[in-house]
């Protein structure tokens, strides 16, 4: 299954065990701009009402920062919908997801075991809800071990199917959209080569200095526990030529997995480039130049308004054909995306191991 889709198959699968379960499932369509989230309203008898938000993790164990922005986005979005519950849905087993009880109040949260009893009574759903599971964890071999847990609480689903005693979130409760805001200042910088530039929040520089100032920005912002120890780099063994930002590798997802056991990568490098135009093949050389598999970095991320020209895209092709160096490109609205998402709990991970995967599946002879 492509990586693309599978959020979207789960979310389609865990809407199928509750209309299974009695009740009436919706797409959350809010009718304005909202600062809450969620995929699913259910809806029992037509007058209880529960707002979830789908998340699907490929990873070993759950972010708490992301799952606490999660709820804090997910008890808006009850507010605005004035429904009685808000939930969280998983397809990690809850033993993976540590303190899930230091969520806020009025925000439960479901697993694998909580799906996989909701299923009991359907042969199809229960084998397609075990066929995505072994989907989510192939890329992880047995590093999770097993995926059911007997001893794991469940929550009943009949506290879905009453009135909340429970206050509402009031409004106020929003998060800081902080990722929201960098993208916003990201996305204002002219790109090339002008002498001076004011970004949406008022900060005035040279656009050059302004773009990498704000991408470190949304890469630390968006990479919270995926990236750390970022290091800024000003010259190689003084040599004028210089590579931006070099951060280690941390997470536990198939993304950063795959980096470290495949690609030989603790470290990856990461440079900024304002060009007007697409980057032509010699910047693909230059950032091979520092790139250093025996030193466990062997990857490069370079961000850019325009992306990689089509000569470029072979050049990386050849660079990890013959020498194993693997450089992706990420245009800056990719990023600017990637930061928005993470202030709602949304982790980069599946997007990067999609990204990966069509660079993969491109390179030729």
């Amino acid at each position: 299954m492509n990586t693309r889709n599978i959020g979207r198959s789960f979310e389609e699968l865990v809407s199928a065990l509750f209309e299974l379960n009695g009740f009436h499932v919706s797409q959350h369509s809010p009718t304005r701009p909202s600062a809450g989230r969620a995929d699913l309203v259910l809806t029992f008898r037509g007058k209880i009402k529960t707002v979830v938000e789908v998340r699907v993790l490929r990873s070993r164990t759950a972010n708490m920062h992301d799952l606490q922005r999660t709820a804090a986005s997910v008890l808006v979005a009850k507010t605005e919908e004035g429904a009685d519950h808000a939930l969280i849905v998983t397809n990690l087993p809850l033993r993976n997801v540590p303190l899930s009880d230091a969520l806020p109040k009025g925000v439960d949260l479901m697993g694998l075991e909580d799906l996989l009893q909701m299923a009991a009574s359907d042969a199809i759903l229960m084998g397609k809800l075990l066929d995505l599971d072994r989907e989510l964890v192939s890329a992880l071999k047995d590093f999770d071990g097993p995926t059911t847990d007997a001893t794991s609480e469940r929550i009943s689903l009949a506290i879905f199917k009453e009135l909340s005693s429970e206050p509402m979130a009031p409004q106020s409760a929003a998060p800081i959209k902080k990722g929201a805001e960098i993208a916003k200042d990201l996305l204002s910088i002219p790109a090339g080569r002008k002498k001076n530039a004011t970004t949406a929040s008022g900060k005035s520089g040279a656009p050059w200095q302004l773009f990498e100032t704000f991408c470190q920005a949304a890469l630390e912002h968006a990479f919270e526990g995926v990236f750390s120890n970022w290091q800024r780099q000003k010259s190689v063994g003084g040599d004028a030529n210089r590579f931006d930002i070099l951060a280690k590798v941390v997470g536990d997802d198939v993304f950063c997995r795959t980096l470290i056991e495949d690609f030989r990568t603790r470290y990856v490098l990461f440079e900024f480039k304002n060009y007007s135009e697409q980057l032509k093949p010699n910047i693909i050389h230059v950032t091979e130049k520092y790139l250093y598999p025996t030193a466990l970095r062997a990857t490069a991320i370079i961000i850019s308004p325009q992306g990689f020209a089509p000569d470029s895209v072979r050049a990386t092709h050849g660079a990890l054909r013959d020498v194993g160096k693997l450089i992706l490109d990420m245009n800056r609205d990719i990023l600017a995306e990637l930061a928005t998402e993470r202030d709602t709990g949304t982790n980069p991970g599946v997007r990067m191991e999609a990204m990966l995967d069509t660079f993969l599946q491109q390179v030729g002879r």
